[in-house]
């Protein structure tokens, strides 16, 4: 209980904080909607904040919010808390607020990873980020990333370009993900994947 939400009008983001109770979020039903049922659109992007235990039972049931950020220790129920149609991205936050990318569930075919979580950089995309999803076709990273893990793309059998936003560092990511690729077991015997810089 004891859970806090701000709705910002301007970029049409949902944050869904500890505050001053434990970080346990209730259950929900079509009687008694979460008390932010009537922000959420298509266009909405949730944001739970470390510190939130779990995800209730119908949060979001009956809205279908572009994308929810997820913090990886948070627990997410096995049905009704997050729509399917919305983008799932499960995110870890460093003492700098830096954050990691650590999880995605979703159908794109045509995957932008988002430059940042709220306030805060995605500076990296962590281990088994986007494993086995093999929907995956294209994959623009933001410029805001240094790093990429070398797991990160595994499995994702129908990849076949990476765009890379220009930035001081792209050189360096470019590189990775050459590497990645290759050990990967992506390119090679007649499999192709282009990695592009692009501007942001």
């Amino acid at each position: 209980g004891g859970l806090t939400y701000q709705y910002d009008t301007t970029t049409k983001t949902l944050t869904i904080s500890k505050g001053s109770g434990d970080g346990t979020m209730s259950d929900f039903t079509t009687e008694n909607p979460a008390p932010w049922a009537g922000l959420v659109d298509a266009e909405t992007t949730v944001v739970i904040e470390p510190g939130v235990s779990n995800i209730g039972d119908n949060a979001f049931t009956g809205t279908t919010p572009a994308t929810i950020f997820v913090p990886s220790a948070t627990t997410v129920p096995t049905s009704g808390a997050l729509n399917t149609d919305a983008e799932v991205f499960k995110y870890t936050k460093d003492a700098s607020d830096n954050v990691t990318i650590t999880d995605y569930q979703g159908t794109a075919t045509s995957l932008e990873v988002p430059a940042s979580v709220g306030d805060n950089p995605v500076t990296t995309i962590g281990d088994n980020a986007f494993k086995d999803n093999t929907a995956i076709e294209e994959v623009t990273i933001p410029s805001s990333v240094t790093s990429v893990s070398a797991t990160a793309l595994s499995g994702c059998t129908s990849l076949t370009d990476v765009f890379v936003e220009t930035s001081d560092h792209a050189v360096a990511v470019v590189d990775a993900l050459h590497e990645i690729l290759q050990s990967e077991g992506l390119r090679g015997e007649g499999r192709c994947v282009d990695v592009t810089v692009v501007v942001g």
